[in-house]
């Protein structure tokens, strides 16, 4: 029988990561994820987008 994989969904929106890239916080705006990253120790932290699977953003 096939695992059902339940994960979140960050697709098409903006994330906050830490160094072992887990996701701190996520919003559809750069403008939040930033402001929420300023809340952290510079370096400690990556802003990053997180594409939907199969999309290419060239």
């Amino acid at each position: 029988m096939k695992k059902k994989q339940n994960h979140k969904k960050y697709d098409d929106n903006w994330v906050l990561l830490n160094k072992k890239r887990k996701v701190l916080y996520s919003s559809d705006n750069v403008a939040d994820v930033f402001r929420k990253g300023q809340e952290y120790p510079y370096g400690t932290v990556i802003i990053e987008q997180r594409f939907e699977p199969g999309t290419c953003f060239f």
